[in-house]
């Protein structure tokens, strides 16, 4: 598994800049920059959210690889699973007929705030039956 730092390092490679240009870029110095890619330094905040919001790196593969991109992506897709599940029963109790593609729309909506919602905290509440139903009655 690579190092953070050998992550940062495909990143800048593929922006095709130099260590300082890379490093300017991020408001910092190269030694500064050479020092967090070979390890002897934490990595600040700013700068891992620099390399994120500038280079359009993905937060987990950075932080983690390939194993917590991989990770999330799973967890991403069982989530969506069990949403859609909701989703299908909850329509099926109602007596609803709603196309599969209106269903997982809602779904994916349902899905999109319960990730933001657990940007904000780290309580992430099950998915209510109320907020189901509130899509359905949009989807109809």
């Amino acid at each position: 598994m690579s190092s953070i730092g050998e992550r940062i390092e495909v990143v800048r490679n593929k922006s095709g800049l130099s260590q300082e240009a890379f490093a300017e870029t991020l408001g910092i110095s190269r030694n500064s920059y050479f020092k967090y890619i070979r390890g002897h330094r934490a990595i600040p905040s700013d700068v891992f959210s620099a390399i994120l919001e500038k280079y359009g790196t993905h937060p987990a593969w950075l932080h983690e690889g390939d194993e917590g991109l991989t990770n999330r992506t799973t967890s991403l897709l069982d989530e969506m699973k069990h949403i859609l599940q909701a989703v299908d029963n909850r329509a099926e109790e109602r007596g609803l007929s709603i196309e599969f593609d209106k269903r997982w729309l809602i779904a994916c909506r349902i899905c999109v705030e319960r990730v933001m919602a657990a940007k904000q905290s780290e309580d992430v509440p099950e998915v209510a039956v109320s907020e189901i139903d509130n899509w359905l009655e949009v989807a109809q």
